[in-house]
């Protein structure tokens, strides 16, 4: 057993008990403190009751904080995190042409112009870009898109372009292509 002398009187009973708390903290913390949660980058990281989450969704939807959708929203269409978690579920949409739609909504956000460079409204794309990081931030950032649009693609009723074609028509640019 670790004693801390400095704290433990002769037959002390809560002497002898507050030497164990002593060694049993980290350093730099007192006697006193209580163990604190663990809070990472993303918040408090531990185990969430199912049961605490439907009054806690309730609570905030009836403040107005929180608002039910049927759908994903914009963010969840957008983000590509926000997506990969609206995918994890989609299949638990029973219609099928829901679950299409929402496939479509992402289809049409990886077309439109974007990058995460730009020279005025212009968007920048990769040759033009003289840093290697940025360069290659924005080579990974094509292929991802291009492996994505090939994959959204392939859902029944949509028309399948070959990997990599020119943009024909009235098509907009995307991220492999200069915006003219």
């Amino acid at each position: 057993m670790c004693r801390d002398t400095s704290v433990v009187t002769a037959g002390s009973t809560q002497g002898n008990q507050a030497a164990e708390r002593s060694c049993n903290r980290p350093p730099n913390r007192p006697p006193w403190a209580h163990p604190q949660p663990d809070f990472g980058p993303t918040g408090r990281q531990g185990p969430v009751s199912d049961g605490s989450l439907y009054p806690a969704i309730s609570r905030l939807t009836g403040a107005g904080l929180l608002e039910r959708r049927t759908e994903p929203g914009d963010h969840e269409i957008t983000d590509f995190t926000r997506f990969f978690t609206v995918l994890a579920f989609l299949s638990r949409l029973h219609d099928e042409a829901d679950q299409h739609a929402v496939l479509r909504r992402r289809l049409a956000f990886l077309e439109e112009p974007a990058s995460f460079f730009y020279d005025g409204d212009r968007p920048l794309h990769a040759e033009e870009v003289p840093d290697p990081y940025r360069r290659g931030m924005l080579l990974t950032a094509r292929a991802t898109s291009r492996a994505e649009r090939a994959r959204l693609h392939e859902v029944p009723g949509e028309d399948t372009p070959e990997a990599g074609a020119a943009r024909t028509g009235n098509a907009p640019p995307t991220l492999e292509e200069p915006a003219s």
